[in-house]
């Protein structure tokens, strides 16, 4: 039996939504996300384990070192070996900063504010610009601003190893990379830690003995002790997107309203105010991290094609040419699973506070024989507004930079500034004049903050 324990509660916050499925699809649903039993949203240990030690794994560890750590099935030739650390799973964060651990009226209410949850539709874009079949689907997400709480224990003979292990957890929890659930690489599961705190402890000690697996003691109230470091495979930009007129955008919600055929998305996040959690009083405009990385992928082809010299005849031959940009945007091939791969970019969702989606704009198709409407042709929709001296900060992340080609990274890069030129729109109805800004791209340093 190993001698010193060290035992951490951890405080998690969502910065963007988070998307971990059940594996269920529901009546309306494509799929639902994991709740536990008392109907709230939750984070699996199994999932938290998951990504911390892949994390680690790319930030160099050994394989030895993972496997005396964190276990190993074994081979033929050798013994598998059990994990030494744990991971709970992280519960959901209710009022007076308390885990939801049993049912009571006040989680009731809680529970209530999850029903339902919001809905991500996605469309797969082909080369004419309409849906490809059979891409369209949906899915359930968790509001960004949830908090949930896990521990971490951590079992050795040597506390100053186990101290080792626990810096090496940290660096990985810090990263920009660290990312939990599905659609990392489109604006999901970007978590971070808010509150910290560790124990130091022996088996044989009676603070051990009597430790209680409530999460609503020992509630962390510290702080994360890290340093910043230079992450080599991560380069970042920032889109600073404003404009010296009021600019309109759409991003669709895929269905309309009571004045309008067509209504942007928007979405409500959690907040924690003065000890409770609630829903934010009015849903915020969203810019999918999805919608951006769509434009910015055909737009980066169109780049590599022009250096190249490569023209498309047909539309067989530009579907042939997507593949040219894989590095960056990824690929899922259903023929051939060993050639599918993850994607480098990241883009957060963007949530847009205070800018108004109420203004409404009328169409009417015009009969150019009789000069009237045509039947049928009357519709209108709601657009969002980007007022003048304001500004929109889209955050771009680029991951394992050592395997992007440098003409893949020059073509994105021209990419990104053709969207500070105004000359590749951004969003829905593009052809309307909506989604044209100018502004800046800037360079950032690729650090990994500290919490």
């Amino acid at each position: 039996m190993t001698k010193y324990r060290k035992i951490i509660r951890i405080d998690w916050e969502a910065v963007t939504p988070i998307y971990i499925s059940s594996g269920r699809s529901g009546l309306l649903r494509d799929s639902l996300v994991q709740k536990d039993y008392l109907g709230l949203p939750m984070i699996p240990g199994t999932a938290l384990a998951g990504v911390i030690r892949h994390e680690m794994q790319r930030q160099g560890m050994q394989s030895d070192s993972m496997n005396a750590w964190w276990g190993s099935s074994g081979s033929r030739d050798t013994e598998g070996q059990g994990s030494l650390i744990m991971v709970s799973s992280a519960y959901l964060i209710g009022n007076a900063n308390r885990v939801c651990e049993s049912q009571s009226e006040e989680v009731n209410q809680i529970a209530q504010l999850f029903e339902n949850l919001p809905v991500r539709d996605h469309v797969r874009i082909d080369v004419r610009g309409t849906a490809e079949k059979g891409g369209k689907y949906d899915h359930e997400i968790v509001h960004k601003g949830c908090r949930w709480r896990s521990e971490i224990e951590i079992r050795g003979e040597d506390m100053e190893q186990i101290n080792t292990q626990w810096q090496a957890m940290v660096t990985a929890i810090t990263s920009p990379l660290f990312r939990i659930g599905q659609g990392t690489r489109n604006g999901y599961g970007h978590i971070v830690v808010i509150a910290c705190d560790e124990h130091d402890l022996i088996v044989t000690d009676d603070q051990y003995i009597n430790w209680s697996s409530s999460l609503n003691e020992q509630i962390p109230s510290g702080k994360l002790a890290t340093t910043p470091k230079q992450d080599s495979e991560m380069k970042s930009y920032l889109l600073d997107l404003s404009s010296s007129t009021p600019t309109l955008f759409h991003f669709g919600a895929g269905y309309a309203d009571a004045q309008v055929d067509a209504v942007p998305v928007t979405e409500h996040s959690i907040n924690y105010i003065e000890g409770r959690i609630q829903l934010s009083k009015c849903a915020e405009v969203l810019i999918p991290g999805s919608s951006v990385k769509g434009a910015l992928r055909h737009r980066t082809v169109y780049h590599m094609l022009k250096g190249q010299e490569k023209f498309a005849e047909s539309t067989e031959d530009y579907v042939k040419l997507l593949t040219e940009v894989d590095a960056l945007f990824g690929r899922a091939s259903s023929d051939d699973a060993e050639s599918s791969h993850i994607g480098s970019v990241i883009i957060d969702d963007v949530y847009c506070r205070g800018l108004q989606a109420e203004k409404i704009l009328n169409h009417v198709q015009i009969d150019r024989f009789t000069g009237g409407a045509k039947d049928g042709a009357l519709y209108s929709e709601k657009v969002a507004v980007l007022p003048p001296g304001e500004s929109i900060q889209i955050r771009i992340q680029i991951a394992h930079m050592d395997k992007i080609p440098k003409e893949q990274l020059e073509a994105f890069e021209s990419a990104m500034t053709d969207i500070t030129t105004g000359l590749l729109p951004l969003g829905g109805l593009v052809t309307r004049g909506h989604g044209i800004f100018t502004g800046t791209l800037e360079t950032l340093t690729a650090t990994t903050p500290a919490s």
